[in-house]
């Protein structure tokens, strides 16, 4: 879904609401709890009248978080979902230190400040990639359609994803929806390298359509 005009201007035809903050976290039996309100809370007149983002933080196996957002829980929830293959009902191990929060699975761990909206997603030792302010949140179509919204940074031409393929198929662990997704997913990979390619008039960076 493209729901801006350029890189600044949100399209027309739609209202955003934006996480502002991670105001909470909390534990349970089997997942981690962070609550995203849409604005900044400096006092309890914030808290009224704002809606708020709910991520559910869970590690079904070793170096895989799961975070799973939702805007109002008791909606019903339609299709495409993807489960994740793993140990149901294992949560990441929380650590916090002064304003930070660290939620770690095997060598990946995600960081977390109350007061900033931003996510930073580390491995060994160094940042692999992370979430930007403004980026994660709710778009509203005048329509009445809504939709859940996260980036990633733009990669650079030529850098390696945080994440293979490989990797990818491992933590879904469905056969059947890999061999659906595995087509689109090598064509789609085609058409942005060939587009990238043709803009910056690199022609020998061009993939055959057959990938």
């Amino acid at each position: 879904m493209k729901f801006t005009k350029g890189f600044w201007l949100v399209r027309d035809e739609y209202t955003p609401e934006y996480v502002r903050d991670f105001y909470a976290v909390e534990e349970s039996a089997g997942a981690v709890k962070a609550y995203g309100p849409y604005r900044k809370i400096s006092g309890r007149g914030d808290t009224l009248n704002t809606g708020m983002m709910t991520y559910t933080l869970t590690a079904p196996m070793d170096d895989v978080i799961g975070i799973r957002m939702q805007n109002h829980v008791g909606n019903y929830v339609k299709e495409p979902a993807f489960s994740m293959h793993g140990e149901s009902g294992r949560k990441p191990v929380c650590e916090k230190s002064g304003r930070e929060w660290t939620f770690s699975s095997g060598a990946l761990s995600l960081k977390l400040r109350p007061g900033d909206s931003g996510m930073d997603f580390w491995a060994d030792g160094r940042r692999i990639t992370c979430v930007r302010e403004k980026t994660m949140g709710m778009m509203h179509h005048r329509d009445g359609r809504d939709y859940i919204v996260a980036g990633l940074p733009a990669l650079a031409f030529g850098e390696k994803a945080p994440i293979s393929w490989e990797r990818f198929r491992e933590a879904v662990g469905d056969d059947a929806l890999i061999e659906r997704l595995e087509r689109r997913f090598d064509d789609l990979d085609t058409q942005l390298r060939n587009a990238v390619a043709a803009a910056r008039g690199g022609a020998e960076d061009a993939r055959a359509a057959e990938g």
